[in-house]
């Protein structure tokens, strides 16, 4: 990870014409590291480290903070196989993709909810469609799952 996060900074630098950097790290995903990422203490010392390393150079990058967005590790396909809610919802979500990744049934259903006259003040002024739509639905899923899904929980 901090690899990555290395030669990305070099990339930067390389493409600043010679200016400094100020920058901020953005963790996001699920996956096994997600409890080491949401300690405060991991996202603070991997900016010291950072700074350590990129601050004495010429031109220099900073890093002002690292935030974390991520979420734990989940054996999707076993959820999906369950017979109870949680299981449901997620044969709903694939559903409710067709085996293109596509959401066009979605629309009708969202257009309505977009044109409801007390509703759509609270929305954007377009209505999703292509890879817009298909990131909703699946932050809607991870969401979900977040809140039905207890971080104690065994069962992955």
């Amino acid at each position: 990870l901090e690899r990555a996060i290395d030669q990305n900074i070099e990339k930067a630098l390389q493409d600043s014409d010679g200016r400094s950097l100020i920058y901020r790290v953005r963790l996001t995903g699920r996956g096994s590291l997600h409890s080491l990422f949401n300690h405060g203490e991991y996202t603070d010392e991997l900016a010291i480290r950072l700074n350590e390393t990129w601050s004495d150079r010429h031109p220099f990058a900073h890093c002002d903070r690292v935030t974390t967005t991520t979420r734990r590790e989940i054996n999707r396909e076993d959820l999906a196989r369950r017979e109870d809610f949680v299981g449901d919802l997620l044969r709903f979500f694939d559903l409710s993709r067709d085996q293109n990744g596509s959401t066009t049934d979605l629309r009708d259903p969202l257009k309505e909810l977009y044109e409801h006259r007390r509703l759509r003040k609270y929305l954007s002024d377009d209505l999703p469609q292509g890879t817009e739509l298909a990131t909703l639905l699946d932050e809607a899923e991870s969401i979900c799952l977040d809140l039905l899904m207890n971080e104690d929980s065994d069962e992955n």
